[in-house]
């Protein structure tokens, strides 16, 4: 089985804090895996980058994630989506103007 949780790696800069508010979290989504003969098995995990999220959305995905497994590795999409259905919207991304 498969199973995830968060990393929390940011926003840690006080400049940025300042600027956008502290309301942010962003980091990784870590996942490892209890079944060496998988074909995505690496003893070390497997990690998808989290992008910059509200925190309340950074704190359900985490809560969410730690009732979840899965018998194949999910995909990024999978996590993330997977998410969203399950509260019904969807996750707000910080973005900055030149990425939208």
């Amino acid at each position: 089985m498969w199973y995830a949780f968060l990393n929390r790696m940011g926003p840690c800069s006080s400049k940025w804090i300042a600027e956008n508010g502290r309301d942010w979290a962003g980091g990784r989504v870590d996942l490892d895996c209890d079944n060496e003969k998988d074909p995505n098995y690496d003893r070390y995990g497997v990690e998808y980058s989290a992008p910059v999220m509200r925190e309340k959305d950074w704190y359900g995905l985490g809560e969410w994630l730690g009732n979840q497994a899965w018998k194949d590795m999910p995909s990024r999409e999978q996590v993330f989506r997977g998410f969203e259905l399950a509260v019904g919207r969807s996750i707000e991304y910080f973005r900055t103007d030149d990425e939208l």
